[in-house]
């Protein structure tokens, strides 16, 4: 739960000062069984 607030209050803080996030490539998903989650996301972020 600490993770997912963290992860929440970096990105929500990002947003603010940049002007745009797009992706640059599609994201690889890690494949496990039990966890979802991405192996790679690129981006461009352009400042604001």
């Amino acid at each position: 739960m600490i993770a997912r607030l963290e992860g929440e209050l970096i990105f929500s803080e990002l947003a603010r000062r940049v002007k745009t996030i797009e992706l640059t490539a599609e994201p690889k998903r890690r494949l496990n069984n039990s966890l979802r989650g991405l192996e790679s996301m690129p981006v461009r972020v352009t400042a604001a």
